[in-house]
Formats: structure tokens, sequence, C-alpha cells
């Protein structure tokens, strides 16, 4: 009788290793397939190819949410975000942001970079949608000071941070600020890139463009 309950209990305890231990591996396969997806995505946004890049962030996000890995889907998110953004998807980009913002609020720490990222793509939304370069700017600053705390001082990552401060205080009409932040990021690009490389060539036209506001030709 005994013998008839462990073999039964036994085999319980087998058939539920297989089942979690299967059910771990599908998510590990369905994770490295949403990766592909990321992956790919993120280049073609790098290259500005907008569609296909939402559309395959979009199928990565619901693979990422299913598995729980909330620090993608909150790049999936903000992702989606800017390149909507940037093919003047407005509404829809506004959207994608707010709800990366929800992701980290409720499952990221504070000084995550899911999180810096949708401050700097909320910041862009108010500059160049709605043309509210104070609220902007309050973003962008946000976005500065989880850096300043979170990151080593040359970090590359400051790069950004500097030239999303130097656009908005250049709209701003604050010069002097908007001179300060895209020189630092000029600097920034030369000690990451060098003096010729292409990255850095558009930092030297942000410079260019405050002179050009002060009539400095």
């Amino acid at each position: 009788m005994y013998t008839i309950f462990f073999k039964k209990i036994r085999f319980v305890w087998i058939t539920l290793f297989f089942l979690s231990t299967g059910s771990y591996a599908q998510k590990t396969i369905d994770t490295l397939v949403a990766s592909g997806y990321y992956k790919k995505a993120d280049s073609l946004l790098t290259v500005k190819n907008h569609n296909e890049s939402i559309a395959l962030f979009s199928k990565a996000l619901p693979i990422f949410k299913k598995a729980k890995s909330w620090a993608r889907v909150a790049d999936c998110y903000n992702k989606i975000g800017r390149n909507l953004l940037n093919i003047s998807k407005n509404k829809e980009g506004l959207y994608h942001v707010e709800q990366a913002i929800k992701i980290c609020n409720a499952y990221l720490a504070k000084g995550s970079k899911q999180r810096i990222e949708a401050y700097d793509n909320m910041g862009k939304y108010y500059v160049f949608v709605t043309s509210d370069f104070k609220l902007g700017l309050q973003e962008h600053l946000k976005a500065f000071s989880l850096r300043k705390q979170n990151l080593p001082q040359n970090h590359p990552d400051f790069i950004k941070s500097y030239t999303c401060l130097g656009f908005s205080y250049l709209y701003l009409e604050d010069y002097d600020n908007a001179l300060v932040y895209y020189e630092k990021a000029l600097q920034g690009a030369i000690a990451l890139y060098g003096k010729n490389h292409i990255k850095t060539t558009r930092h030297y036209t942000d410079v260019s463009r405050v002179y050009i506001a002060q009539d400095d030709y």
C-alpha cells in the first residue's frame, strides 16, 4: 500500500517537474524570438526605417509582456513611441511613451535607463509637437538629473542629455545656456568618436545654430 502511495507521489512530482521545466524552456525560446525582433527593430530605427521598426517592436512587445520582462516591455513602448513621433503620428507616439512611464513606475527602479529615455521622449514631444518649450525643458532636466545620479561623468549617454538641453534652451531663446550644453555635447562626441567622425558632425551643426540665432555669422 505504502509502495503504491509513494509511486503516485513520485509520478506527480516528476510530472510537475517536466511541466514546469517545459514551460520555462518555452518561455526562453519565446524571449529569444522576441529579442531577435527587438534587435532588428532597433537597427531599423537607427537608419530611420520607422514603419518596419514599429512592426517588429510590436511583435516583440506582447512576448516580453507575457514573460514579464518589464525592462524590455518599457524599451519597446519607448522605441515604438519614438518611431511614431518621428513620422508625426504624435497622439499614438505620446500614448506609447506614457505606457513606458507606467511600466517604469510599476516595475523598474527610479534611475532605470528606460525611465530616462521616456523623459527624453516626453521632452521632445513637448518641444517639437506642442511647442511647450518650458515643459520640454523640465522633462529633459528630469532625464539629466537621473543620469547624474546613476551614471559616471564620462558616460556617452550624457551627450544625449546635453543635446536635448541645448535644443530646449535654443527654442526658449536662452542662447547662453544653449551654447553651453551644445558645446558639452560636441566635446563629448569628440572624446568618444574623434573630431572627424560622422557622428560628431551634427554637434558642430548644433553649435553653429546658436551662433546663427545670435546673428554671429
